[in-house]
């Protein structure tokens, strides 16, 4: 439950964040509201780069560990 909670707070905190930043540059609340759901139509070219460059790492390292776990395996040794 705590970690629940914990998670939460941040989430709140992060959009908070994204919020006043927003307001800062002097958007209105329409866009305001349009960047919170779906941030995706304000990211740039080098953004999406990132994001994949990212899912990559998260995807492919359980990947690589795995293959090598396999062949580590058949070698016989444990």
């Amino acid at each position: 439950m705590k970690i629940t909670s914990i998670i939460i707070l941040l989430f709140f905190l992060s959009v908070g964040t994204n919020v006043f930043m927003d307001k800062g540059i002097g958007l209105s609340t329409s866009q305001l509201l349009a960047h919170q759901l779906s941030p995706f139509w304000t990211m740039g070219v080098g953004e999406y780069f990132m994001l994949i460059f990212l899912f990559g790492i998260i995807i492919g390292q359980p990947i690589y560990y795995n293959i090598k776990n396999k062949a580590r395996n058949e070698d016989g040794s444990n």
